[in-house]
């Protein structure tokens, strides 16, 4: 039976009194109503079905004299089951080694002695109510506590995971930059290396013409001096070449898309690749700070890509999609097809650079092989919203 004898009983705590005696039951009702929502029982066993149906219970009081099942041992049982409970004992009399009892077995709070007094009898509910509430707010925070700890150390261990990534990708990086300095140092030996050493021999040959005495034609001075002007723009070109891999100032000077479109053909002139070119305006897509940055991702993909794959032609598509600018490139593949089981070819170095950088950039990068074509499909999100009519594009052969 449950009885609310006052208003708004959600601010009211619940008590579940377990009495026999319908005197007292009512007696208590009549007393306490106003303060607190009262459910009443004459058993324990009925008492063990209320309490657990009604998780809310703040404080059982209880008397000693149930039958079958004693007040101690009902409280003993709610101590088992939500130890935050209050647990009150009423009895008409009770001797010492039963206080020992009731202590040791139902922990309990308080012990009231019949008849109560109506003024004590509140005094120890009210101090009852601020320790139920004072265990249930130390609860709450013990709770938060524990799930803020799990939150901190999920937190570390996340923070492990990307100091152990930062670790491994600057060793991917610098590995890279140590491959391309090698590369930039091989060039230098040999396409300038070799184009200096040519113009040196051909001025030293011209020089053995004039020292010898001999009448030199015009036809063969100025065939000496085509041989000479050709070195020299051979070294121009090789020169620029690695100024721009170096630096792409051209990206200052002509923006990004010129930039893009040049060093795409000069990727395909270099690989003897016929390539065919298409792009949307890339400029209204980044900030400065980060063009340089994509133009860099951009022509080391494509040189990683023509490594990879070695195709004798290539289409290259730049596109803004969902936000992100999207790099495709397709090329018909080379040779038979992989059979099945053959080990996946591993990335050249460049394109493990390339990987990296766009996982800083919060891109991605996709290769894939088929029968028909090698593609590589890079991803990364840009800076800008680019109005419909600013995002048009140009092709070229």
């Amino acid at each position: 039976m449950i009885r609310d004898a006052g208003l708004r009983p959600e601010q009211r705590l619940q008590i579940l009194l377990v009495d026999p005696d319908p005197v007292n039951t009512e007696h208590f009702v009549a007393s306490f109503g106003d303060e607190y929502e009262i459910l009443t029982t004459t058993s324990g066993e009925e008492a063990l079905k209320i309490f657990a149906a009604t998780p809310g219970i703040a404080m059982v009081l209880s008397d000693q004299q149930l039958g079958a099942m004693s007040g101690v041992e009902l409280l003993a049982e709610v101590y088992a089951r939500r130890p935050e409970t209050v647990r009150i004992i009423i009895t008409g009399y009770m001797d010492v080694s039963d206080i020992i009892d009731a202590i040791n077995k139902g922990h309990i709070y308080q012990y009231v002695l019949k008849p109560w007094d109506i003024v004590q009898l509140r005094l120890i509910l009210d101090q009852a109510r601020q320790t139920w509430l004072l265990t249930r707010e130390n609860r709450t925070l013990r709770d938060r506590l524990c799930s803020a700890e799990n939150r901190l150390q999920r937190a570390g261990e996340e923070l492990a995971r990307s100091d152990r990534r930062l670790a491994a990708l600057s060793s991917k990086l610098l590995n890279g930059q140590e491959d391309e300095k090698e590369e930039l140092a091989t060039r230098l030996s040999e396409d300038l290396g070799q184009a200096l050493t040519g113009l040196k021999l051909q001025i030293k040959l011209l020089e053995n013409e004039i020292n010898s005495g001999g009448e030199l034609s015009r036809e063969l001075i100025n065939g000496n001096l085509q041989l000479l002007r050709g070195f020299l723009n051979e070294i121009i070109d090789n020169i620029r070449l690695l100024s721009t891999s170096l630096s792409p100032v051209i990206i200052d000077d002509l923006g990004l898309d010129a930039a893009i479109a040049e060093m795409v053909r000069y990727v395909g002139g270099q690989g003897k690749m016929e390539i065919s070119f298409s792009s949307t305006s890339l400029d209204q897509l980044f900030f400065d700070q980060k063009k340089k940055l994509v133009y860099r991702i951009a022509q080391k993909a494509l040189q990683g890509f023509s490594l990879q794959y070695r195709p004798d032609s290539l289409r290259v598509d730049f596109g803004a999609r969902d936000g992100a600018m999207v790099l495709t490139l397709r090329a018909d593949r080379v040779g038979p097809p992989q059979a099945a089981g053959d080990g996946v070819k591993p990335l050249n170095h460049t394109l493990v650079t390339v990987s990296e950088l766009v996982n800083m950039l919060g891109g991605t990068l996709h290769l894939d092989s088929t029968a028909e074509e090698n593609s590589m499909v890079v991803t990364l999100p840009v800076d800008l919203r680019v109005p419909a009519q600013a995002a048009g594009r140009t092709d070229n052969a």
